[in-house]
């Protein structure tokens, strides 16, 4: 019931769009579809931990395991009638520097998508930084602004956003890595092999022979 009425106070204070829709994916958790074994039986849904994006180095596997665990300590940690919250969402009910303290800690969060071997694109920086800000000024709205701010989950939003941006770096990569090793399997058949006897190659020296002769 709680999360409803986040929702609706949600689309009365914002427009809806791709950067504010709450609670339409979840960024710890996704649902898969188990077949049914005997083809009889209907299909199973469960629930399971995101696997980290194929394709990356162990390093940078690493930094987002850290990323979305700081995450999820900072918006989903705890849980009160059906409403998730997390460290900041405690932090942004303390007057006057509640949200300053929340933001403090996004931005140190933020701050670690630096530490991956590839460079994101502006545009990922630009989204992640505006769900920060947006985050930080609902907590000036009187009243619902604490509770909204709750359920806008900013960091959780930053983690799926740098998931999906990771999730087509790594299939980029191993698309690359695949064309490269499809070269190399293609230079090694057309290179000759050195245990083959160049007849031609012999052929100024037969010539030369027989002049002499």
């Amino acid at each position: 019931m709680l999360t409803w009425i986040l929702k609706l106070a949600t689309r009365k204070v914002f427009q809806e769009n791709h950067w504010n829709k709450l609670f339409t994916e979840d960024p710890y958790y996704e649902e898969v579809i188990i077949p049914s074994q005997n083809g009889i039986d209907p299909p199973k849904k469960i629930k399971r931990k995101r696997q980290i994006p194929k394709g990356l180095s162990a390093q940078d596997a690493k930094i987002f395991e850290k990323i979305k665990r700081r995450s999820y300590h900072l918006d989903m940690l705890f849980s009160f009638i059906g409403l998730r919250f997390g460290w900041n969402g405690l932090l942004g009910a303390i007057p006057v520097i509640g949200s300053g303290l929340s933001v403090i800690n996004s931005i140190l969060l933020y701050r670690m998508v630096f530490e991956f071997s590839m460079k994101l694109p502006i545009t990922i920086h630009l989204q992640l930084l505006a769900n920060i800000m947006v985050d930080f000024l609902l907590g000036f709205i009187p009243i619902v602004g604490d509770l909204i701010e709750v359920g806008y989950k900013a960091n959780s939003r930053n983690a799926l956003i740098i998931e999906k941006y990771l999730i087509n770096f790594g299939n980029k990569t191993k698309l690359n890595a695949s064309a490269a090793e499809s070269l190399n399997h293609i230079d090694t058949i057309n290179s000759p092999d050195p245990s083959y006897l160049d007849v031609f190659s012999y052929l100024p020296l037969v010539r030369n022979r027989n002049q002499k002769k």
